[in-house]
Formats: structure tokens, sequence, C-alpha cells
């Protein structure tokens, strides 16, 4: 009954903050940077919507305080989550953390898996801007303010010194010997899966083989 009443709570909190953000959104505020949303915000703003058609939100005072760089790093960080599929995983998350509440460690879990789609998009726009700093300063601006309800902001949930430490270090985002490391690991339990599928009707088949002779040979003596 907890978990009912949780899910339906947080349903309901999920629904009025994207209502409420439309409502904003349907307000025009005047020319936005190509492919974003601008918002009336005193706060530094770039973020992107939640729920429905992807949208990239960029505050007033963000335009007014970032540089050409730095808005156009932010700006694609936003659209990597958009392009790479992060808001139904981060949505799912949030409903399967709230049934595993209970647990020990899914506050944890849940917060590292934010991280990590956070630094997956930070990838994304190094790859394709190489411009590590500007993105790195981008969030330093962001960070702190906060974001309409019903989008995620830049900054993310928490771990921006972990981002910033990784972005500025000057060896880029990304260890090939872990990416390497992770293929091989995935393509090992790929083939345990294989097997176990392939192999367990096998070995059952097998046993049942065996036990059958002895079955026989304990009737034929009765």
């Amino acid at each position: 009954v907890v978990l009912a009443v949780a899910l339906i709570a947080q349903a309901f909190g999920i629904l009025r903050a994207w209502a409420g953000l439309r409502r904003r959104l349907a307000a025009p505020v005047g020319a936005a940077p190509a492919g974003t949303t601008l918002i009336a915000d005193d706060e530094v703003v770039v973020a992107v919507t939640r729920l429905g058609r992807g949208r990239v939100l960029v505050s007033e005072r963000a335009v007014e305080v970032m540089d050409a760089e730095e808005l156009a790093a932010g700006v694609a960080h936003e659209v990597a989550h958009i392009r790479r599929r992060h808001r139904p995983v981060l949505l799912s998350a949030s409903i399967l953390a709230t049934i595993a509440r209970p647990l020990v460690g899914t506050r944890i879990a849940e917060r590292e898996l934010c991280f990590q789609l956070e630094r997956d998009a930070d990838a994304y726009v190094v790859d394709r801007l190489h411009d590590p700093l500007s993105l790195a300063s981008a969030i330093c601006k962001v960070a702190g303010a906060n974001a309409p309800s019903g989008a995620t902001s830049l900054s993310g949930r928490g771990a921006v010194t972990r981002r910033l430490a990784e972005l500025l270090d000057g060896r880029g985002i990304r260890s090939k010997r872990v990416e390497r490391a992770a293929r091989a690991l995935a393509a090992t339990l790929a083939a345990l899966v294989v097997a176990v599928a392939v192999g367990a009707p096998a070995l059952a088949l097998g046993a049942g083989e065996r036990e059958q002779p002895g079955a026989s040979h304990e009737c034929s003596h009765h």
C-alpha cells in the first residue's frame, strides 16, 4: 500500500510539473539560439524537458552571461540527452528507485546512474566540439541554479566536481582501457548467457537419459 501511494504521488508530481512547464512554454519570450527554446528566468538555466518532445531550454540570463562557446557546449550536452535516449532511462530509474526505496543502496545507485548519464552526455560534447574547457565553464555557470520544474539542468544531480575533474584533467573523459574492458566483459556475459541457454536443456536431457537405465533395472528386479 505504501509503495502504491508513493508511485501515485510520484506520477502526480511528474504530470503536474510537466503541465506547469507546458503552460510556461506556451507564451513566447523572444528569439532563442538555434534549436532551443528561450525562457524568462533570472537564473542561468540550460536544461532539457523530461517528458514529451525533447526541447532544450535556455534562459535569458544564460544568454547574457555565457559566451558563444559555452552556450554551444551547454546546448550540445542537452541535445545529447535527447539523442542518446537518456530521458526515458532517467524516468524509469526514478520509478524503480521509488519501488526499491526501502533497500539499502538505492539512493546511491540512482545517483551514480544519473552521474554516468551526465558523463556520457559530456563525452558526446567533447567528441563533437573538442572543447572540454567551454563545457566545464558552462557547467560552473549553471551549477547552483534551479532548473524549471519538469526539466533537467546541465549541472545534473550532484557530482559536478567529478565531471569537472574529468573535463579538466587534459586526458578527456573516456578511458580506452576501461571501454575495452567493458566490451570484453559484455561479450563474456553474452557468451555465458548463450551457453547457459543452450547447455541447460542438453544437460537436463542427458541427466534424464542417465536415470532411465537405473529405473528399468529396478523395475525388472522387482
